[in-house]
């Protein structure tokens, strides 16, 4: 009887092993053996705002591919900041880049949603970097992320309340 329980454990315990590592892992690359330096790709982003006087700050939002949100830059009328990536192991590293709706009346903000595809190669223990800049749902590949927001004018709004008497 002794023989046969070590038996059953023996051919139970690896397939139930594997069975969990199956069902509870997502791919993990391994790059074993390597001492990679960590090296920081920053990447740009801008906002700019067609009409208005007063000056508005607006917030992007930079999420990992899972969803969470890594980075909330604030960033004011025609400015340009930047959110910095620290790597430390080559692999290649997507995030959704877009600009929060502010509560301003009169101002349409950009709903353009980017993608920053940051790749990262490793060479004698030495990293480099890439990064291309995609927008969802288009083929084109900007050279950067740039929101533009629209204030309506008043002079727009003068004429429109004209028309709109007659």
């Amino acid at each position: 009887m002794k023989g046969m329980d070590a038996l059953v454990k023996l051919i139970l315990c690896p397939c139930l092993l594997g069975i969990l590592l199956l069902l509870g892992t997502k791919e993990t690359k391994v790059f074993a053996g390597f001492g990679y330096d960590e090296i920081t790709i920053s990447i740009p982003v801008s906002c700019t705002r067609e009409n208005g006087s007063e000056t508005l700050t607006y917030e992007v939002v930079v999420e990992d591919e899972d969803g969470n949100e890594v980075k909330v830059i604030e960033i004011a009328d025609n400015s340009k900041e930047s959110f910095d990536i620290t790597v430390s192991e080559p692999d290649t590293f997507v995030y959704k880049v877009y600009e929060r709706a502010g509560d301003k009346e009169k101002v349409t903000y950009d709903d353009t949603i980017y993608y920053a595809t940051v790749f990262v190669s490793g060479d004698d223990g030495k990293l480099s970097g890439a990064v291309t800049i995609s927008i969802e749902d288009e083929k084109t590949k900007p050279e950067e992320i740039s929101f533009v927001n629209i204030e309506e004018s008043e002079e727009r709004e003068t004429k429109e309340s004209k028309t709109n008497k007659k």
